[in-house]
């Protein structure tokens, strides 16, 4: 991770465009390596960034609060995820069964 969050601030630095796709790469790798909070916060960069989250976006940080068991942010996460509008899928559901939905 911390090589992928380098060529991430690299890339801000030169001024080359990222996409919702490079955020959540690091946003899955957060999820993956349990850190919660450093998904959490990539996850409101890329909005900041006037980047609009898709379902993979949500799922990865849903995902990483299934793990750490805060089902009250994974509904957070949900929530958000209706007022942008974007769907929930399979893996989401899979995800919002894991903490009772």
């Amino acid at each position: 991770m911390k090589f992928a969050l380098k060529v991430f601030e690299e890339m801000l630095k030169r001024n080359i465009s990222t996409s919702c796709y490079c955020y959540n790469v690091l946003i899955e790798g957060f999820a993956r390596s349990n850190e919660p909070f450093k998904a959490e916060k990539m996850f409101y960069a890329m909005i900041n960034n006037k980047i609009k989250p898709d379902v993979s976006s949500f799922n990865s940080l849903i995902s990483a609060w299934v793990m750490v068991g805060r089902r009250d942010k994974v509904f957070k996460v949900y929530r958000e995820m209706k007022k942008y509008g974007v769907n929930p899928n399979e893996v989401t559901l899979n995800n919002m069964n894991l903490v009772g939905m």
